[in-house]
């Protein structure tokens, strides 16, 4: 893999780049040059970057469904005259790197960068960040791929941080994935048996993602498609076999065990809880409405019953949050061969096939843009 390092030309203190833009969620997405203002003691030394910082040339950025979402709730009387750029997982190649940023030129990384309703974004040619003050960035594990590397940070990491909200250890535990097929769901499933050491984990997903999620080490796959009735029969098969959940993950907003928690949750003292990620199996992508990203009524009910000591078991919201312990559990996975990356696809960055797949929910795996 190539790391030929190229400064970019400095103008009237700025770089020129590239980048996926948009204003409103009524407008198209436009590429559009735009300045990379450089702090200005950074530029008139020639540094180009300060201390903390570094300029990274994009080489990969995937799509994730959150970045159409923050598209779609752009409104024309919030930050209208803000030229956005979309996007939050990236992976590039380290162009100048400030002598405190923890990074050098050369060094090929991935992270997060996302920060809704601006002009930084991942889906721009050159990126100007402090490290230590976006979501994640780290150094990618040797033999993977910039396009591996930029699919991981926003599914991957908040399928880590999903199963941290157990605060026992889940070694020899039972798990259950909502939502196996999806980008966090397969990740789940994959820190969960590998890296947290759970014993069994079965998941539900379409038959279509059969393969895949057995792939990622799923141990009991349901198929949801078959009904309501086949899938909390399955499951209570499984609780049958197995014993209750530990953890409960739900990457879809899946209802199908509100009323059936007694039979298949280890309570809060037993230290189960139920975990749900913002998403959905339902969300229309090209067209985003506020209301999609309410909870289910029944899990609002649960989480009040639980707040005034209603009720037995334990639910926790989850939104990514930084984590120090992640990165190197990808490494650890990586190295170990018990990681799978699983693309569906590679676009230029200036086609809108790409977008357009993810806003159709049809993709199997993650949809990566090429820089």
């Amino acid at each position: 893999m190539s790391s030929s390092v190229q400064v970019p030309p400095v103008v009237d203190g700025a770089i020129k780049t590239e980048a996926l833009t948009y204003y409103t969620f009524k407008d198209p997405l436009k590429v559009a040059t735009m300045d990379l203002k450089l702090d200005p003691a950074a530029a008139k030394s020639g540094d180009i970057v300060t201390p903390k910082q570094v300029l990274v040339q994009t080489k990969a950025a995937s799509i994730n469904p959150v970045d159409l979402c923050l598209k779609g709730l752009s409104s024309r009387f919030y930050k209208a005259s803000v030229q956005k750029v979309m996007g939050g997982d990236f992976a590039g190649l380290v162009v100048k790197a400030g002598a405190e940023s923890g990074f050098k030129a050369g060094d090929r990384v991935y992270g997060d960068i996302i920060k809704p309703f601006s002009s930084t974004g991942a889906f721009s040619q050159y990126l100007l960040f402090e490290p230590a003050s976006i979501m994640f960035c780290n150094k990618i594990p040797e033999g993977m791929t910039y396009e591996e590397a930029s699919s991981l940070c926003i599914a991957s990491g908040t399928a880590f941080e999903a199963l941290k909200t157990h605060k026992k250890s889940l070694k020899g535990g039972n798990v259950l994935v909502l939502g196996g097929g999806t980008s966090v769901g397969s990740h789940t499933i994959q820190f969960a048996k590998y890296f947290f050491g759970a014993k069994h984990v079965a998941a539900t997903c379409s038959a279509k993602s059969t393969e895949r999620v057995k792939k990622f080490g799923a141990d009991k796959l349901i198929d949801y498609k078959k009904g309501k009735t086949s899938e909390i029969n399955e499951i209570l098969e499984s609780v049958k076999e197995y014993g209750k959940f530990d953890i409960v993950v739900d990457s879809v907003r899946d209802p199908i065990l509100y009323g059936y928690l007694d039979s298949t949750l280890k309570t809060k003292e037993e230290g189960g809880i139920f975990t749900q990620i913002q998403g959905s199996k339902s969300v229309n992508y090209s067209k985003i409405i506020v209301s999609d990203f309410l909870p289910q009524w029944q899990y609002i009910v649960e989480y009040i019953k639980e707040k005034i000591g209603l009720s037995k078991f334990q639910f926790f919201s989850l939104l990514e949050t930084p984590d120090k312990e992640y990165g190197p559990a990808v490494e650890k996975l990586w190295k170990e061969n018990k990681f799978v990356v699983t693309l569906d696809s590679v676009h230029d960055y200036k086609t809108e096939t790409a977008i357009n797949k993810v806003a159709s929910a049809s993709s199997q795996g993650k949809v990566v843009l090429k820089f």
